[in-house]
């Protein structure tokens, strides 16, 4: 178990989506990413200086005060 709380990560595996289709199958919905957006992932790339997103949660501290 991480002893620090201000430095985890998660990654996650999805299979492409499927939809009812008119037979009365399923069919293949395509990539979640493509679908519904994402967030890209990549590294060793060179620095440059340009604008980062930064995603994160929880925005304020924890309520008590120990962990974020």
């Amino acid at each position: 178990m991480p002893r620090d709380f201000d430095r985890g990560y998660a990654f996650v595996t999805v299979h492409e989506g499927v939809v009812p289709s008119a037979g009365g199958g399923l069919a293949n919905s395509g990539r979640l990413g493509d679908n519904v957006g994402g967030q890209g992932l990549a590294w060793n790339q060179p620095a440059v200086d340009t604008t980062v997103d930064v995603l994160g949660y929880p925005a304020g501290p924890h309520p008590g005060g120990h962990r974020p």
